[in-house]
Formats: structure tokens, sequence, C-alpha cells
């Protein structure tokens, strides 16, 4: 007995030898820990022959390998039952765990290991195609074994009752089923030797390891994820329009190779729940590997090959796990007319896509954390939604440079603010947007450095709210636009910044050293913002010091109001360069 593993902890490193654990009784051996195990195996040994079974713990094995190593052969093992559904749920690997391997149990053995099993060894048994209908699919089955056998026996209960009869054997097989079982076959020699007992399940009862092109299609919509699934690198999935896939609690897809799912507007493809009352965060989410295929567009921004999810819906994702129900890991799949909503976390996570990911198109809409949240990449939104989420909108660190364009897209009525940007190096583009309605500002950019080059040109910000404060670095000050930092070119051109509310300088707050050259601040109009604290217009601290030089010019601040500088505050310090604040509009303003 142990905490943990109560039998104990096996590691088999062949490295160009032969190591293999067979032969073996493991029974009754406890492990007192929640969710225990009673064997921990690692390594690339062989594990067979064995009974594994009546042990005190949640599972019976623990798969220590990572999912870079191949599945480990844990083939011809009585596991107390024929039941693979069971079996699996004792076995702790990828299917429970993205991040462990897999074991693979087929075949099993159909009672307590006593004897060398005589009959055609190596039986296997796959599902090639599927027709008839939803309601009574009939699938068809491939069948082998290292000899030829004589006799079949299939069957989709591992008790094999007697409704089930031995008969000829035939490398194919038309077999009806309801879709949700596991499918067994036996088979036997001439001389009457029984084989093993091989398995397999309908596509569309998923979990496992996707190692070749599969489709899954509509025909056998809805797929239910019972166990995780990864699309292996050297394998594409595609989904087809008007397919519903419906994920077990706590259960991901991982894409290492491909994902082509293309719904249509009329028929779109769901990743949902299964839950009969789905709820934010029952299952965990899509990902998207450095291995995944990165989509290719013409130069026209067309599709043209690789991951794409296009008419997709992503519903009630953001299990445990997870940060982002979609998530991108320098990936950069095609988003494109989805919806990403309902998830317990962010609707999406994109991590190092420098590849140019692209999402347009999409609303990325009530989910109880941000909407998007972006670690530094190249990445693209354009014509999109991102509304309603409970943390920032667009939460974006560019601490390691990148580009992030958001252009003619809605961000609004999220709890915090529109879009932040924290450690602003490298270039953002936030140009012809609405933002509106935010609960913590419109936008705010934190930080910089040499080279950035930052547009915000052309936006509609209004309407928003910032007035708590409390140290929140991703809200700045301002109700609409917030700006702190030093060595940024600057392009801030034509926006309008309309009945903001915030601490200071309502409409726009701007603490800004040592513009780089070609920085333009011009043609805003700052209108009917208020601030709780000072400045209801605006507060400019502009410094620039180290010959730098920058102009505001072109501006109106008009019909703003605060306690005090009802217009608001500009600080214009040289320091050996040059600032000026010049044919600009100022009226209008109260101070109360």
């Amino acid at each position: 007995s142990a905490p943990n593993y109560g039998a104990g902890q096996v590691i088999l490193n062949n490295n160009g030898g032969t190591a293999a654990f067979t032969y073996n009784t493991i029974t009754g051996n406890t492990s007192s820990n929640t969710d225990a195990s009673s064997l921990y195996l690692e390594g690339d040994g062989r594990f067979q022959y064995n009974n594994i079974h009546s042990n005190g713990a949640t599972y019976e094995v623990y798969l220590g390998n990572d999912n870079s190593k191949p599945p480990l052969d844990a083939t011809n093992n009585y596991w107390g039952t024929t039941d693979a559904s069971v079996i699996k749920e004792e076995i702790y690997d990828f299917e429970d765990d993205l991040t462990r391997g897999r074991i693979n149990f087929s075949p099993l053995l159909g009672s307590t290991y006593t004897t060398p099993i005589l009959g055609p060894a190596n039986p296997t048994i796959t599902i090639t195609g599927q027709s008839g209908t939803p309601a009574d699919p009939i699938f068809t089955l491939a069948l082998s074994a290292a000899t030829t056998p004589t006799q079949m026996l299939i069957s989709d209960d591992p008790t094999f009752p007697v409704q089930f009869t031995w008969e000829p054997f035939a490398p194919t097989k038309e077999f009806h089923s309801d879709g949700t079982k596991y499918i067994y076959a036996r088979f036997k020699d001439a001389s009457n030797n029984e084989s093993a007992i091989a398995f397999t399940r309908p596509s569309s009862v998923i979990g496992g390891i996707i190692s070749t092109d599969t489709v899954w299609g509509l025909s056998g919509s809805p797929y239910t994820v019972t166990q995780n699934v990864l699309v292996d690198m050297d394998a594409i999935l595609t989904i087809e329009p008007g397919v519903e896939v419906r994920f077990a609690a706590g259960k991901a897809l991982q894409v290492n190779g491909g994902l082509v799912a293309r719904g249509t507007s009329a028929a779109p493809i769901v990743f949902t729940s299964a839950a009969a009352n789905p709820a934010p965060g029952d299952w965990v989410y899509i990902f998207f590997s450095d291995s995944s295929v990165d989509a290719v567009l013409d130069p026209t921004d067309n599709y043209v090959s690789g991951s794409i999810l296009e008419h997709c819906e992503v519903r009630y994702g953001g299990g445990t796990g997870s940060i982002g129900a979609v998530q991108l890991d320098k990936a950069s799949p095609l988003i494109d007319h989805c919806t990403i909503r309902d998830s317990a976390t962010a609707g999406l996570r994109m991590n190092s896509s420098w590849g140019g990911a692209q999402v347009r198109n999409s609303h990325i809409i009530n989910n109880q954390q941000d909407g998007v949240s972006i670690n530094v990449g190249t990445v693209i939104f354009a014509n999109d939604v991102i509304s309603g989420n409970g943390g920032i909108g667009f939460n974006i660190s560019n601490y390691a440079g990148g580009n992030t364009t958001i252009v003619t897209s809605t961000i609004e009525n999220n709890a915090n603010a529109g879009i932040s940007v924290y450690n602003a190096y490298g270039t953002i583009n936030f140009s012809d947007n609405t933002i509106r309605g935010n609960g913590r500002g419109g936008i705010s950019v934190n930080g910089g450095g040499y080279s950035s080059n930052q547009i915000i040109a052309r936006n509609v910000i209004e309407n928003n709210t910032n007035t708590s404060g409390g140290g929140c670095w991703e809200c700045g000050q301002a109700g609409g636009l917030s700006i702190t930092g030093d060595y940024i070119q600057y392009t801030i051109q034509d926006n309008q910044i309309l009945n903001n509310r915030g601490i200071q300088g309502g409409g726009f707050y701007l603490n800004y050293g040592r513009p780089l050259p070609g920085s333009v601040i011009s043609g805003n109009v700052i209108r009917n913002n208020q601030a709780t604290s000072n400045s209801g217009g605006v507060y400019f601290y502009i410094d620039t010091r180290e010959n730098k030089s920058l102009t505001i010019q072109n501006t109106t601040i008009s019909g703003n109001s605060a306690p005090n500088y009802g217009a608001g505050q500009v600080i214009l310090n040289n320091n050996g360069g040059t600032a000026a604040f010049t044919y600009n509009t100022i009226t209008g303003n109260t101070s109360s």
C-alpha cells in the first residue's frame, strides 16, 4: 500500500535492448489518495500476459510517458473484465490527460492468464465504413490475424451472449450496432483454438489518436467525444458541414496535424457539451499545437489549404486545464465566420502565433473571462464582434514584439477594458473599430520601446466607463483612450472619443515620453467625456527629452466636464526636444 501506486512503479527503457513486464499477477494492492493509481508504467517495454485487476485504486495503471512517445504495448492482458469501456476508465493515459501518451490494450484476454494463447495471434478489427441511418447504422468491419482464422465471432456485447454465433471467417463484414458500443471479435483456428479478444469503437463514439486522414461525416453526426482526441502530425481530420461534436466532461481535441472544419452559414459545425444541461467549462478546448498545419492563404487572403475553422460554433468549453476554449500555441489556423461563446475561461487564447493567424467575421461573446487573450505573435482580426465577456475584450501582451492588427471590429459591453495592451513592444494597428460600453475603459496601451509603431486611427470610442481605479494596469485612467510609454512612434488620428467616463482624463489620457520621429496626434474629436477626479477631456503629459519632438494638433475638445480642469491638463516638457499643442479647438467644457 501507498498514497499512490500501491503496487509500485515500473520504468522500462529498451534503448536498443529488450525490456518486458510479462506473466505477472497484480491484484489486491491499495492506494489511499483520491484518484490514485495502482501501478505506474513508463518507457517502451512490453506489458503483456499479465493479470491486473481488483486493486484498491481509481486507476489500475497510470502511464508516465508523455505524448511524444509511441503507444505502450499493453496487449494480451486480463483486466478482470472483457468490457473495453470499463477497462479504458481504469487506465490513465492520453484520453484522460492530453500531456500523457497512450496505452494500446487491444487485443485483451477473456479470462485469467494461465497458459499460452494458442488461437490466431494478433487479432484485429477496424471499422472502414458506415452506412444505414443514424437510428440504425451499419458498420463495415475489416478483420485479420497473423494466421488466417477459420471462424469468427462478432459482437457489440463483451460477454458474447448466445444470440451472437460463430461463423466462417471473412476479412470483411457488415454489422448492425447502435453506434454507441464497442464492437468485439474473436477468432478460431482449424483446431478450434481461440484468439484473444480484439475490439474497436464506432467513429461516432470518439476518443484516442487519429493517425490517418479521417472524415467525420454528416451521416455519423452527432459525434460524442468520450475520451480525449489527438489528431496526429501526419493526419488531417475533416469535419463536414452540419456535424455536431459533443464533448464529455473534461475531454478535449488536440490538433498536432490538420483540422479542416468548414461549415456553411446554413449548416454550421458545432462543438459543444455532451451534458443534458450544458454549462461553461463542461469540456476543455480545441488546441492547435506548434506542429499543427498552419493555414495557407492566397495574396488576396482567400483560403487555400491547412487548418481552418469556418462557420463553426464553439460552446461551453474552457474546462479544467484550459485558458481558452480555442487555444493556439505557436499555431496559425484560419478562423472565419465562427462563434466562440460561453467558455469558463477566455474564448480564444493565442500564444506566439507568429505565422499571421487571422480571425475574421467572427463573434467571441459571453465568455466568463477575456474574450481574446494574446501572448505575443503576429495576428489579424477583422470584422469581428467581441462582446459581453467577463474580463477584457482583447487582452494583449506584446513583451517580445509582434504585430497585432484589429480593424473594422466591434468591441463592446465587456466587463473590463475593451482593448488592453501590456508591454507594448512591436506594432499595433487598431483602426476603424467601434469600442463602446466596456466596464474599465475603451483602449489602454501600457509600455513600449524602440521601433514600436502604434496606430490608433478612425475609431469610435464611446460610452465606456473606468472609475474604479485600484491599480488596474490594464485599464489606465481614461474612460476612452489611455496611453503610457516611452520611445514609441504613435499615429493617433481621426478618432471620435465620446461620452466616456474616467478617473483622470475622462476622454484621453496620454503620458508619453521621448516620442520617436514620425509620431502624429491629430484630428481627434474628444467630446462630452467626464472625469471623477480632474481633467474631463484630456490629460496630456509630453516629455520630448533626447531631442525628440511631438505636436498635438487639429483636435477638438468640447463639452467635457470634471470637478476641476473640465477641458483637461496639458503638460509639455521640452527637455532638449520640441513639444507643441497647436491648432486645436477647446470649447464648452465645464468644471464643477
